[in-house]
């Protein structure tokens, strides 16, 4: 057979070419083991979950489709309400007798829900009265890109403005990210924009910093043994951070949430809390152990004084709370309780110091290692000791 001359052959391998690169781009690569996080997140606006009636604004040109994406109304600029009636759901004049819905603004910072602008597509899920079956309430959700969501995280979880602290930003960019990925890779498909998973800021409220933290991180996240670790973090450690499986915050020992001191911290974040007698009543009656509590006396203290138990004894009973469910059950800021005792009136007098929970990183001694010179890779192997710090995509790749 005659050989082809040498441009033919070049074309042909051009084509070829084009035709792999075409394969690579239209077909999905199969995956082994878990399947990746989606690069998209969706986040729950806790703060609207429940309500009938939402004041909303959408900025420029929008278009509302239906659960199969078709297209069922366009518009622009719409400043009103989205309600609810019998029938379903109301964008201003305009009926929307579906389950569930997108609005979709053509550009970003589009979106107005009550005094916040946020990004992103509007997931609207309708709640039914379980009597009625009719509807009875919205729960919003947004969709938006990961990064976009990391700096929005930024800026609800940390001072952003403060000069000198780049690297905590950074720092806290990569446990944000992290922590948001493996909740997701958990078997969650959506996010809290509160505390309850990480607080979330509109549009509105997104600072250059934060931009500059998440960029320069882009993609980073911290793994423990081949896999996502739980990135948790918060305020204050009061002087060392709580090893997270001692608080059931993890399932089996993690050396990276194991604890670390923090000497920075031990000597500020002073509070104090009175609780009243009806409150500490109250306690007593949810926490099962009668109509009111007699004594609260640490079970087990660790090495800066944190209550890592206590026992609460009332008049029909006795039990015993692990630190965080002692911080929320008597919404202290922090279980590094220093002092503690019930008065005569029945009410309870505290004093503590430390913010959160503890576990992770310690925003304030991040601020301050930043300060000093450190890095956010040196800030991260701290609060996280032998974590590794690498590419989530090159993560989910190999999965």
């Amino acid at each position: 057979m005659k050989e082809p001359s040498l441009p033919k052959r070049f074309m042909q391998t051009l084509a070829i070419c084009g035709l792999l690169w075409a394969a690579a781009w239209f077909w999905p690569v199969a995956e082994s083991g878990a399947s990746t996080v989606s690069k998209t997140v969706t986040l729950q606006l806790a703060a609207w979950k429940g309500q009938a009636s939402i004041p909303l604004e959408i900025q420029g040109d929008w278009r509302v489709t239906n659960q199969q994406g078709n297209e069922i109304l366009t518009g622009s600029h719409f400043k009103g309400r989205l309600s609810l009636d019998s029938a379903g759901a109301n964008l201003g004049a305009w009926a929307l007798p579906l389950s569930s819905f997108a609005i979709r603004p053509r550009g970003n910072h589009a979106l107005r829900i009550g005094d916040r602008w946020y990004d992103g597509v509007l997931q609207v899920v309708l709640q039914s009265d379980q009597k009625t079956r009719l509807p009875s309430a919205f729960d919003l959700r947004l969709e938006i890109p990961l990064e976009d969501y990391v700096v929005g995280v930024l800026c609800g979880e940390m001072a952003t403005s403060t000069s000198g602290t780049a690297e905590a930003l950074q720092a806290q960019a990569i446990a944000s990210r992290t922590y948001a990925l493996w909740r997701l890779s958990k078997g969650r498909d959506f996010l809290r924009d509160d505390t309850t998973d990480q607080r979330y800021l509109g549009s509105d409220y997104h600072t250059k910093a934060a931009q500059n933290a998440v960029h320069a991180t882009r993609d980073i996240v911290l793994t423990w043994q081949g896999d996502l670790l739980p990135a948790y973090f918060h305020a204050d450690c009061a002087g060392h951070t709580v090893d997270a499986f001692d608080v059931d915050f993890v399932r089996k020992a993690t050396p990276p949430l194991a604890g670390v001191p923090d000497p920075n911290c031990a000597t500020r974040g002073q509070w104090s809390n009175h609780i009243s007698a009806s409150a500490l009543d109250a306690i007593a009656a949810n926490r099962g152990v009668g109509e009111w509590v007699q004594r609260v006396e640490a079970a087990r203290r660790d090495g800066v004084g944190r209550w890592m138990q206590a026992r609460i004894t009332g008049n029909q009973g006795m039990l015993v709370l692990n630190a965080d469910h002692l911080r929320t059950s008597f919404g202290t800021p922090s279980a590094c309780w220093t002092e503690a005792e019930v008065m005569a009136d029945g009410s309870f007098e505290l004093r503590g110091r430390g913010y959160g929970h503890g576990v992770g990183m310690c925003q304030s001694g991040a601020r301050d290692r930043a300060r000093s010179g450190q890095s956010h890779i040196e800030i991260l192997a701290h609060y996280y000791p032998g974590a590794e710090i690498e590419s989530w995509l090159g993560l989910s790749q190999a999965r």
